[in-house]
C-alpha cells in the first residue's frame, strides 16, 4: 500500500511502515526514510535507516 501525501510517501509492508519524506527544492538529495516498526498500533518506535 502506498499513499502520497504532503512532502512524504508512506508505504505499508505487513507489519511495517515505511515513510519517505521527500524534498521538493533538492530533487538531487536522496530523500529521507524512515521505518516504523509497530506490535500494535498503540505501541510503536521509530527506527531510521
Amino acid at each position: 500500500v502506498s499513499t502520497k501525501k504532503s512532502g512524504c510517501e508512506v508505504l505499508i509492508v505487513g507489519r511495517e511502515i515505511v515513510v519517505v519524506l521527500t524534498k521538493e527544492k533538492s530533487s538531487a538529495e536522496r530523500p529521507e526514510a524512515f521505518r516504523l516498526e509497530f506490535s500494535n498500533l498503540e505501541n510503536f518506535w521509530v527506527q531510521r535507516f
